[in-house]
């Protein structure tokens, strides 16, 4: 089974799960199991997770250089049939990451609640998908916590 292959290859093959691992020539952008990373162990970008709803994917909302933003995003190109919930910790328990998104989610309120027109308007959208997303992610991790969502 061939090991090396282009980036955009090596995120299909890890949405897949079609084979344990793959890697880039360069081997900064690489996968072993359920989980892929950029420029090595210590930055995984998505992780495949079995919830109690069924499989969904958690993509890192972080990216410090271009490299791994473009990891990320081929990530997310190749994703489209799951379920993809954006955190900044992959590896965080369903509960931190709901606190997370709560987080989230009342600084975007904040700031709605400082902008003007169609910033706001913006902000308000925004918040609300937020909102939406993180009520989603509960239901799969089967919590009880949910966010108004208006």
């Amino acid at each position: 089974m061939k090991k090396v292959h282009k980036p955009a290859m090596v995120a299909r093959l890890w949405a897949d799960q079609s084979q344990k691992s793959a890697k880039t020539a360069t081997g900064t952008f690489f996968f072993e199991g359920d989980t892929i990373y950029s420029y090595g162990n210590h930055f995984p970008i998505a992780r495949h997770v079995k919830t109690k709803r069924g499989h969904v994917i958690l993509l890192t909302l972080n990216a410090y250089s271009k490299t791994t933003a473009r990891h990320v995003a081929l990530v997310r190109d190749v994703c489209f049939q799951f379920n993809v919930f954006q955190v900044y910790d992959i590896e965080a328990k369903p509960g931190a990451l709901f606190k997370e998104y709560r987080k989230r989610v009342k600084n975007m309120i904040d700031a709605d609640a400082k902008a003007k027109g169609r910033q706001s308007h913006i902000l308000h959208h925004d918040g609300w998908l937020l909102s939406r997303e993180a009520n989603k992610f509960a239901r799969h991790f089967g919590l009880k916590s949910r966010l108004a969502v208006s």
